[in-house]
């Protein structure tokens, strides 16, 4: 959410969510421009995808075969609520 005591109108607020919408996600290491705000006084900007890409090909289809999709679904509610969380196995890998 952009908040208004950011100084941007809200029509300006909308026009760059609109323009954001309308881009497609960039590839790692590509950027997004972010136009000009303020009637050409602000200059753009341009924010970099970083080129982290060890998760980019997971296939997570073992995860899926191994695990219920409500259980994954429990799992990353727990992690994003920052709980702490034990996985017990019999097999390490």
């Amino acid at each position: 959410m952009l908040v208004s005591r950011h100084g941007a109108a809200e029509s300006q607020r909308l026009a760059l969510l609109d323009y954001l919408y309308k881009q497609s996600f960039p590839a790692p290491g590509r950027f997004i421009d972010f136009p000009p705000m303020d009637n050409g006084r602000t200059s753009g900007c341009k924010v970099q995808r970083m080129l982290d890409a060890r998760l980019e090909d997971m296939d997570l289809r073992v995860l899926f075969d191994h695990v219920d999709e409500t259980v994954v679904l429990n799992i990353l509610g727990t992690v994003l609520l920052e709980r702490k969380l034990l996985f017990i196995s019999r097999n390490i890998g």
